[in-house]
């Protein structure tokens, strides 16, 4: 088991706040060196690498964490925390912070490297300018939920002038809310108070009752809230509120109580053109990670909560889209139409994306159905998929079942390759690693013994004229069982066995004739490429006389052919021969010693009884509330 220290050659770490200008990236980079217990940098590849904040230097809280697949390139790497799951400013509300960092399934390393401020952030604090926003306190400005007071200072004939009240200067009367506009009640600073919304006139914003759907609420509020810019979300600065054409609102779904708690409930109904259940794009230009949909629900019952829960019904010719994910960028950084992480401290099981698709209806039925397309030199991905388990539970990069019901085929998993450059097209891809003493198995396929057909755990064709196999091995070719050829025959097909031996052998055979008693055969030259004959590795022969009268004949063995030699010396009798000799490569080889088959049942067959339970394991139907 390989063990694992860091080198940490370079750590910058930014924790900035937004300013009024411009959004700050929230992430920290971090670079470092993998090496072994001897100092030596690990070898080049993909690791799963998770890192984790804490509240204390061993022990304590985990404060934030995330997992990612890092390339690694002469034990150096380097990532940008916060890439993949956002680090929260409250994180970050205590001095004393330090980070883990754990590969694969190793413990994870120590010690803790604690988390220090970069030297211009001490220029910052001295001059109380992280409190301020351009050097102005706090108080400078207006709260997000505030009132004005009119007086006759802000009105000039009939007009407010006060940009602090209007927003924008020279706003008509006609924006004021409430009763006819009167010097009396606009001067003295009452009576349309509690109707003014930066002095802008109800028609500038969403009316609850027809925008929303809503009903029994009072026309311009938001579920019968006092003011508007209570339940609006700011999000162009100060004292600002815009409507229809910029509003941020937050779906949010928390509770302890009995019914189930939905961040997000969107519904689409078309009878004839496209529905969406909810429609979300996220679009940036910058440095940070556009996301379209961030949902959080969490509930303290047994009861379900979701983040985020759409549906689409409908009867007619389009689609019927329940969630589109659409996102676009620009930059460096990842984008992610669609994002699903699961955590569960319990028992339960979690799921990041739980995606299912009825049995109603005589079209296909796809439960996910994942298209990459991509146009530079980075590898696309129709479908990607990653699993962490640092406990005793599997860890599955992705799970695929289909149910027995039904008279048509049944594909756990169909992959289909294709291409037309000169590059390889898989179809099916499998690459397993384990850095420790677990085995590690590329593809691993089973059929179950139930039912009377024929069953295969591999199935490889390769049709005619493809100047390939149906199977190949880049390495020995092991199994527990015999091997076979089948043959065709007027009784059925037959299976015929290989020959096995102990040791490695290659051999050919031929047909010669005595002269005068006398032959020399000279084997093929491609032959003897792929063979080893000499003193120490002598070629078997053996010799078949097919003409002439029963004799006895001797063979002497070269390194390239062999001469036989007749007791009658006048015989011109025909032979056939078979020649044997070692495999180059494998000349020392015999009854060798494996770990192969180790967990084959057919070897041990009380493992029988742990592959069953698994099998009904995996079989087990994961229940979703509907």
């Amino acid at each position: 088991m390989k063990c694992f220290k860091t080198c940490l050659l370079l750590g910058i770490f930014l924790i900035l706040c937004s300013a009024a200008w411009a959004d700050i990236p929230k992430q920290i980079n971090f670079q470092g060196i993998l090496k072994d217990s001897v100092g030596n940098p690990y070898p080049d590849g993909n690791y799963s690498i998770t890192f984790r904040i804490y509240d204390a230097a061993g022990g304590g809280n985990i404060l934030w964490q995330e997992g990612q697949l890092i390339a690694i390139s002469g034990g150096l790497f380097t990532h940008l925390l916060g890439s993949a799951i956002s680090i929260p400013e409250s994180v970050f509300n205590d001095s004393l912070r330090w980070l883990g960092i754990q590969v694969a399934g190793n413990p994870e390393i120590t010690p803790r490297s604690q988390l220090v401020s970069v030297p211009y952030s001490y220029v910052a604090d001295f001059a109380q300018n992280a409190d301020k926003l351009d050097g102005q306190d706090s108080s400078f400005f207006a709260k997000a939920v505030h009132t004005h007071v009119i007086t006759s200072a802000d009105i000039q004939n009939g007009t407010i002038v006060n940009a602090d009240i209007s927003g924008t200067a020279n706003i008509a009367p006609t924006k004021i809310l409430g009763t006819a506009w009167t010097a009396t009640t606009d001067t003295a600073g009452s009576g349309l108070n509690a109707d003014l919304l930066d002095g802008l006139n109800s028609t500038d914003f969403l009316n609850t009752a027809t925008d929303f759907g809503r009903s029994g609420v009072a026309t311009d509020l938001y579920e019968g809230a006092a003011t508007l810019a209570s339940k609006y979300v700011n999000v162009t600065g100060p004292d600002s509120v815009i409507s229809t054409s910029g509003s941020a609102f937050l779906g949010k779904s928390t509770g302890s109580g009995a019914p189930p708690f939905i961040g997000i409930d969107g519904i689409g109904t078309n009878t004839l053109g496209g529905a969406f259940g909810g429609r979300f794009n996220a679009t940036s230009s910058g440095v940070g990670n556009p996301i379209g949909v961030d949902g959080t629900g969490s509930s303290s019952t047994s009861n379900s909560a979701y983040g985020g829960y759409f549906r689409a019904s409908g009867g007619g010719t389009t689609f019927i889209t329940g969630v589109v994910g659409l996102t676009n960028s620009s930059s460096s950084n990842q984008t992610i139409a669609s994002y699903g992480q699961a955590s569960n401290s319990s028992t339960g099981t979690a799921y990041g994306g739980y995606f299912q698709a009825l049995s109603g209806g005589t079209g296909s039925h796809i439960g996910v159905y994942g298209v990459g397309y991509s146009a530079s030199s980075a590898t696309t991905y129709g479908s990607y998929g990653l699993a962490d388990n640092t406990s005793t539970g599997q860890a599955y990069g992705g799970f695929f079942a289909t149910s027995s019901s039904g008279a048509a085929a049944h594909f756990g998993v169909y992959g289909d390759g294709r291409g037309s450059s000169s590059t390889p097209a898989y179809g099916s891809y499998g690459f397993a690693e384990n850095t420790s003493t677990g085995q590690a198995v590329g593809g691993h396929f089973q059929a179950s013994p139930t039912g009377t057909g024929t069953h295969y755990g591999v199935w490889g064709s390769e049709l005619a004229g493809g100047g390939g196999a149906a199977v190949y091995a880049a390495g020995d070719f092991a199994g527990s069982g015999a091997k076979y050829a089948v043959a065709k025959t007027s009784q059925g097909h037959r299976l015929l066995s290989v020959i096995e031996s102990p040791e490695v052998w290659f051999e050919d055979f031929g047909e010669g004739q005595l002269v005068n008693g006398q032959a020399h055969i000279n084997l093929d030259p491609l032959f003897l490429e792929t063979v080893t004959i000499n003193s120490s590795n002598p070629m078997k022969v053996f010799i078949q006389l097919t003409s002439g009268s029963p004799m006895n004949v001797v063979v002497a063995k070269g390194s390239t052919g062999f001469d036989v030699t007749a007791s009658d010396n006048n015989s011109n009798s025909t032979f056939d021969y078979r020649i044997l000799a070692k495999r180059k490569g494998y000349e020392n080889q015999r009854l060798k010693a494996t770990d192969v088959g180790m967990d084959d049942p057919n070897l041990y067959p009380e493992l029988w009884q742990e592959i069953e339970k698994r099998q009904e394991e995996a079989k087990a139907t994961p229940q979703i509330e509907k």
